[in-house]
């Protein structure tokens, strides 16, 4: 887990809040933190701020996760429609990607042996 995932992840959702807004006054269109501070958001039902706080992530980066998240949202507020469409996005997204796994995955191997090598230096 990364640290910035930590006070989310332990239920600190005030300490989570803060870092993400500190990390939007230095960066205004930081995807992670606007994504952190909808999942923020969701967590403390406040489920309009979420959806607009996922709605500028996804609007910079359409990452799976984070559309997923927005549909997830949307479901929970009742709104079908729209939720239904993000998860569309997300199955879209899927499909578009899928001529690149195996090129992932030939990286993230990669960027595992070259961590491995750097723990053993270290």
């Amino acid at each position: 887990m990364a640290t910035w995932q930590r006070p989310f992840c332990v239920g600190k959702l005030d300490k989570a809040e803060t870092f993400y807004r500190q990390s939007l006054e230095t960066y205004p269109n930081y995807y992670r933190a606007l994504a952190g501070l909808g999942q923020v958001r969701a967590a403390q039902k406040r489920y309009e701020e979420a959806i607009d706080s996922y709605h500028k992530t996804i609007a910079i980066l359409p990452m799976p996760e984070y559309v997923a998240a927005f549909g997830d949202i949307y479901r929970k507020t009742g709104m079908s429609d729209e939720a239904r469409k993000q998860f569309e996005l997300v199955e879209y997204i899927g499909k578009l990607s899928a001529p690149l796994r195996p090129f992932l995955s030939l990286c993230t191997r990669s960027y595992d042996r070259q961590k491995t090598f750097l723990d053993a230096a270290l």
